[in-house]
C-alpha cells in the first residue's frame, strides 16, 4: 500500500475550513470515493471503480487540514499523480 499524508495550516474557524473542506471531499466523489463526516472528521472510502481499496480521512483542527490516503498496492504507481491533484485541490480551497 502506498500512503498519502498532506497537511495543511490554515487560519479560518473550523466551520469555514470544513465548508471548504467539504467541497474537497465533492471533487474526490468524481474519483470514486464516497463520504461521510462524522464530527471534523470524514472517512473517505472507494467500494468500487477504478480507485477501489483506497481509504482514508480528512481531518480538520483549529489550525490544520490533514489528509490522508491508504492506496491499494496496484495504484501504488499512481500516487505522485493523485498527491499532486489533491495538493492542487487545496491550492485552489484559500485556506488563509
Amino acid at each position: 500500500m502506498a500512503t498519502i499524508d498532506i497537511v495543511r495550516s490554515h487560519s479560518l474557524t473550523v466551520a469555514a475550513a470544513k465548508k471548504k473542506a467539504e467541497a474537497l471531499a465533492k471533487t474526490l466523489v468524481q474519483h470514486g470515493l464516497v463520504y461521510k463526516w462524522s464530527g471534523n472528521t470524514c472517512k473517505l472510502s472507494a467500494p468500487g471503480g477504478m480507485a477501489a481499496g483506497a481509504t482514508g480521512e480528512l481531518t480538520i483542527s483549529a489550525k490544520e487540514v490533514r489528509i490522508t490516503i491508504e492506496l491499494p498496492f496496484f495504484l501504488s504507481f499512481a500516487k505522485g499523480i493523485v498527491e499532486n491533484k489533491i495538493n492542487e485541490e487545496l491550492n485552489a480551497m484559500d485556506l488563509g
